[in-house]
C-alpha cells in the first residue's frame, strides 16, 4: 500500500491535471485508511510488548511520513513540484526506508513465530496420534481377551452341552458329567442333565 502510494505522489508530481491530482490524493487518502485499519488489527491481535512497541514506533514514523506526505501534496497543488522531488528523495525516502525495515523485522518475527507454533502443533499431532493408536491397539486386545474369556466360560459348555443332548438322543445315556464346579446356569444345566 505505500508502495503504491509513494507511486501516486510521483505521478501527482509528473501530472498538471488537478482533476488527476485530486483522483489520485483521495486514492492515497483511501490506502492511508486502509493501513490505518490493519494497524489497529495488529495491535488487538498482538499482545506482544515487544511487538506492540514496534509496531507503535512504526505507527510514529508512519504519522509523520503522512505529515510531510500531506506538505508534498500541498507542494505539488501549489505548481511546486522541485520541492516536492526533494523532499520524496530526502526525508521521505529515508522515513519509507525505516517503515519498511520495521515492518519487515515485524513480518520476519511472526513468520518465525508461525513456524514454532507449527512445529509444536505437528509435536502434539504426532503426540496425539500416537495416543489413539496406543489406545486403539489397548481397546482391540482387551476385546480378544472378553472374546477369549467368554468363549471358554459360555461357548464351549454349551457345546459340551449340545454334544451330551445328541448322545442321550441318540441313546447313550452312559456318559459322566463333571459339573460339581460351576456354580452358574451351566452348571445348573449339566446337573440337571
Amino acid at each position: 500500500l505505500m508502495n503504491h502510494n509513494r507511486a501516486e505522489i510521483l505521478e501527482m508530481m509528473l501530472t498538471e491535471d488537478k482533476t488527476e491530482q485530486k483522483i489520485l490524493e483521495q486514492g492515497i487518502e483511501t490506502r492511508a485508511d486502509e493501513i490505518n485499519e490493519i494497524f489497529e488489527n495488529l495491535s488487538a491481535l498482538d499482545t506482544d510488548t515487544l511487538n506492540q512497541r514496534q509496531l507503535k514506533e512504526l505507527k510514529i514514523d508512519l504519522d509523520a511520513y503522512r505529515v510531510t506526505r500531506n506538505e508534498q501534496i500541498v507542494l505539488i497543488e501549489e505548481g511546486k513540484i522541485e520541492e516536492a522531488r526533494q523532499m520524496a528523495a530526502g526525508v521521505q525516502d529515508i522515513r519509507f526506508n525505516t517503515i519498511r525495515d520495521l515492518a519487515y523485522a515485524l513480518a520476519d518475527k511472526a513468520t518465525l513465530e508461525v513456524d514454532n507454533q507449527l512445529v509444536l502443533d505437528e509435536k502434539q499431532a504426532t503426540t496425539s496420534t500416537i495416543i489413539f493408536i496406543i489406545f486403539g491397539l489397548a481397546a482391540l486386545a482387551l476385546s480378544i481377551i472378553i472374546i477369549i474369556l467368554l468363549n471358554k466360560t459360555i461357548a464351549k459348555p454349551l457345546d459340551v452341552i449340545t454334544k451330551i443332548a445328541s448322545s442321550i438322543a441318540s441313546g447313550d445315556l452312559s456318559l459322566e458329567l463333571k459339573a460339581a464346579n460351576r456354580k452358574d446356569e451351566i452348571g445348573l444345566v449339566l446337573i440337571h442333565i
